[in-house]
């Protein structure tokens, strides 16, 4: 009785291993907040690993590589 099946998104946001942030009173996972600034995942991950801000790694343009 206190079972629900969920989608495996919403599974994922439940895992202690998510990053969780606030910016600008809003608290969201580092996966939601790549969704809600369009920037890839990997790339704030990469920015939070090297020791950026939150300010510097959600305002920063995202380079285009020219290939």
């Amino acid at each position: 009785s206190n079972c629900r099946w969920v989608s495996m998104k919403s599974q994922n946001l439940n895992r202690k291993a998510n990053r969780i942030i606030e910016y600008s009173g809003e608290i969201h996972t580092l996966v939601e907040w790549a969704n809600i600034l369009q920037i890839n995942y990997s790339t704030l991950l990469y920015r939070f690993r090297r020791g950026w801000s939150i300010e510097k790694a959600f305002n920063t343009e995202v380079s285009k590589n020219a290939t």
